[in-house]
């Protein structure tokens, strides 16, 4: 951004030269990349008095003109330039002058007649460059002396400096334009901005009879005003003017486009304005853009619109993109003869979003994306009816038309002054504290201690209001960061962390995962890292029913897309389209693991703006949590195929397995696998894991609609907890010697109803038997015709064992029937 020196100084009184103020602005995070000289002198530029004109004998177009520069012989020069009379006082350029742009001018020969010299229009002596449509010669007044210099006759400085600065995201915001940089100038030199007074002479019929304002979309545009401007001139701006906008960057083109582009860079709010006589009915409509709708902008590109995205339209159709570019048909024209001038506030992220998807960016675009002042539309639009008075470019209807359906609420913060001190390490006062910013437009109370008046005020904890220029400002924090440069980062202490030095080691929770990474890797699994942004629309395709807790997922407050609007609450998502996405590569045989995480609720956030908790300096931890999870998947051949043949394919067993190892390998504790009904799952081939008694996940294979619907098959997957685990080595081992006694084997086979689990059937075995019995093995199933409908044939070996003496039969054969009367006592079992 490029900021004139002077034009600072007209907003505020500036106590420092402009490499000083460089200095000064930088330590407070404005950082100014350069101060450079401009120079808008026009030597060899003199004031010129025609005492005759004739035509050029060869070119129909050009005259020739005699002129009066106040030395001897008369000047004699060609030009195309109308309504040139004798008698006229114009400027001169002679042989060897120089215009603002380093723009040299020496005499030239046209059609046989030689030029000595050259007549200026007002935007050649402001800046240098071409005149703009339709501009003429400037006029001098007839108070000019031929051969007088020109630069004093244009009463505007000749000298001036521009700050580049280099404005980052979070200053951006409410520095891009002078009254910001202003503002910050105010709160270092301790002063106060100067009003800008609004003198506007208004004639005609009020703005209300020219235009009718309809907001539709609220969201979209909290605020609305627009002005009309009547009995346009048209014209170039007076020189001022245009060197404002040379020095700032900005090329000049007539007075209403100089005018919107000259309060943009001093307020900061975007202007447009639109031919009247082209509004259909006069109208204007915020609204969202209906499908199949175009819009031809201003910069000649016709682009299809959407319908997310949000327009200005007249009474027939799209005239511009709110806050981004206008339309060509609506676009001000030098025949333009009455102009409606839109002032506006726009959502920031439509606004972005739009701007993203069409690929176009404006001025406009990039200050309404990050925040434009809500209250600066009003403002704006006066100052730019006031200017409009003061060049006489034209008359402004009296009042404006103001659609403001939905008021933007200022922010208010809580601070706590000790928390300053302690993230600052400074020892601030309070009320230098909430000086610091009260100086740059916010608002600070000292809050009481209870809700009565009559109690004592809180010296430490302030309510701070927010201005509505700086909606970057939304947390406690930010508070902070503005305190702190507010006095200056220069001037912030040197000092030695404080607290309770630890010997640093890498957290228990971390090692446990490292671990779990380092096992399923050596298991001959590959790692994967999927993105934790997911769209509603995943719950959809894993099934889930409408209601379920799952789908209160965490929004974001600005996702840029709606497929990335979310915050997963389980890993499962990320691990199918991994598994798709190599399937559709044919790439099958894997097996694959994701250790990541979920993001849960801890409580009711029902009613609860989850923003509003930070700004009150509250921790949102309280209500949303990070939850690490392990999610596996598997798919394909269990091994690679080889000379002998291809490897069997893998199943729910070997999924089971490799949770076994890592339960194992990392002692989480007793496992327990139960049937479940989880909807992501087939019906009969799921699980839901129980660690300790308390679930942990869930496993098996996707459910065959999922599968058909991402071109899988026989996915497996599972995901589980991995909070609270026990660290690795947490759970102390305890060595075991071998057997040194041999061991009874017995076998039991019985027919029992197919909804008897094998956890159900395992603990009934193993309290029946007492702890003589060592290892009970599954050896055989059997369900076929045969059988009984909805009942099975089960056949278990069982392990009996002694530590400290060999096992006889008269021992083992008891403890062997009383097994045998359990199962059919408690599970109606049929021995066989």
């Amino acid at each position: 951004m490029l900021l004139p020196y002077s034009w600072l100084c007209e907003l505020v009184e500036v106590p420092w030269s402009p490499s000083e103020l460089a200095d000064r602005l930088s330590m407070v995070g404005v950082k100014v990349e350069a101060v450079r000289e401009v120079d808008f002198r026009c030597p060899g530029v003199v004031a010129a008095q025609i005492t005759s004109v004739m035509p050029h004998p060869d070119s129909p177009r050009n005259r020739i003109l005699t002129l009066n520069a106040g030395s001897e012989p008369p000047r004699r020069v060609v030009t195309a330039a109308p309504g040139l009379a004798p008698g006229d006082l114009v400027p001169l350029a002679l042989p060897g002058a120089r215009l603002p742009g380093d723009r040299r001018v020496e005499a030239e020969v046209f059609g046989g007649v030689r030029s000595e010299g050259m007549l200026c229009s007002m935007t050649e002596l402001a800046c240098g460059q071409p005149p703009g449509d339709g501009e003429g010669v400037l006029v001098l007044p007839a108070a000019a002396v031929p051969g007088q210099p020109v630069d004093p006759l244009l009463e505007t400085p000749v000298i001036d400096w521009v700050l580049e600065l280099e404005l980052t995201v979070n200053y951006a915001m409410h520095c891009q334009s002078v009254l910001g940089v202003a503002r910050e100038v105010a709160a270092l030199a301790g002063a106060s901005c100067r009003p800008r007074e609004h003198s506007v002479v208004e004639t005609g019929a009020v703005a209300e009879d020219w235009v009718r304002v309809e907001v539709r979309d609220a969201d979209g545009c909290p605020r609305y005003v627009a002005r009309v401007f009547h009995d346009l001139a048209p014209g170039p701006s007076p020189c001022w003017m245009q060197r404002r906008l040379a020095a700032a960057g900005l090329r000049p083109r007539n007075r209403l486009v100089d005018i919107t582009n000259y309060v943009l860079l001093e307020l900061g709010q975007p202007l447009h304005a639109f031919d009247h006589d082209r509004l259909a009915e006069g109208r204007i409509v915020v609204r969202r853009a209906a499908k199949g709708e175009r819009l031809l902008g201003l910069d000649g590109v016709d682009r299809p619109l959407t319908s997310g995205m949000l327009v200005i339209a007249d009474a027939r159709q799209p005239v511009a993109l709110a806050g981004i570019i206008g339309g060509a048909d609506t676009g001000v024209t030098p025949a333009t003869q009455a102009a409606v001038l839109e002032s506006a506030h726009f959502h920031p992220g439509i606004v972005r979003r739009t701007s993203l998807k069409l690929g176009i960016r404006t001025d406009a675009s990039s200050r309404f994306e990050k925040w434009s002042d809500p209250e600066a539309p009003p403002f704006a639009a006066d100052r730019a009816a006031a200017l409009l008075s003061s060049v006489a470019a034209g008359k402004v209807a009296p009042g404006r038309v103001e659609v403001y359906p939905r008021p933007v609420p200022r922010t208010a913060l809580r601070m706590r002054v000790g928390r300053v001190n302690s993230l600052l390490g400074t020892e601030l006062p309070a009320s230098e504290a909430a000086g610091r910013l009260q100086r740059l437009g916010f608002e600070a109370e000292p809050v009481r201690h209870g809700r009565q008046r009559a109690m004592p005020l809180d010296a430490d904890v302030y309510l701070v209001t927010v201005p509505s220029w700086r909606g970057d400002v939304t947390a406690e924090v930010d508070l902070v960061e503005e305190v702190a440069r507010s006095g200056g980062y220069d001037e912030l202490p040197s000092c030695l962390p404080r607290g309770t030095l630890t010997i640093g080691r890498r957290p228990a929770r971390l090692s446990a995962v490292d671990e779990a990474a380092d096992i399923l890797a050596a298991a001959g699994l590959n790692e994967i890292v999927t993105s934790p942004l997911i769209g509603a629309a995943a719950f959809d395709r894993l099934r889930f029913p409408s209601g379920d807790p799952m789908r209160e997922a965490l929004r974001l407050a600005n996702p840029l897309a709606e497929d990335q609007a979310l915050l997963r609450p389980t890993l499962i998502p990320g691990m199918i389209e991994v598994l798709a996405y190599n399937a559709g590569r044919r790439q099958v045989d894997l097996g694959l693991f994701e250790i990541g995480p979920a993001f849960i609720r801890r409580g009711e956030l029902s009613g609860v703006d989850p923003k509003s908790v930070i700004r009150q300096g509250g921790e949102l931890s309280a209500w949303v949590g990070e939850e690490p999870r392990l999610a596996l998947g598997l798919m394909g051949r269990r091994y690679p195929a080889y000379w002998r043949g291809a490897g069997d394919r893998t199943d729910f067993f070997d999924l089971k397995g490799v949770v076994e190892l890592l339960a194992d390998r990392l002692s989480w504790g007793e496992l327990a696998f139960e049937p479940s009904s989880h909807p992501s799952f087939h019906p009969t081939r799921q699980a839901c894991l129980r660690v300790d008694g308390q679930v942990r996940g869930f496993l098996g294979e996707l459910h065959p609609d999922i599968q058909a619907a991402h071109g899988l098959d026989r996915a497996l997957v599972a995901e589980v907890g991995l909070e609270p685990m026990p660290p690795p080595g947490g759970a102390r081992r305890r060595l075991q010697p071998l057997p040194r006694h041999p061991a009874l084997l017995r076998d039991v086979s019985f027919v029992a109803a197919a909804s008897s689990s094998a956890a159900t059937v395992e603990a009934v075995i193993r309290e029946a038997a007492g702890p003589l019995l060592e290892k009970l093995v599954l050896f055989d199933v059997y369900q076929g015709e045969t059988m009984a409908a909805g009942s099975r044939s089960l056949g278990y070996s069982l392990v009996y064992r002694a530590a400290d003496r060999t096992l006889t039969d008269q021992e083992v054969d008891p403890v062997h029937s009383q097994v045998r009367r359990a199962l059919v006592d408690r599970l109606g079992a049929i021995l066989r």
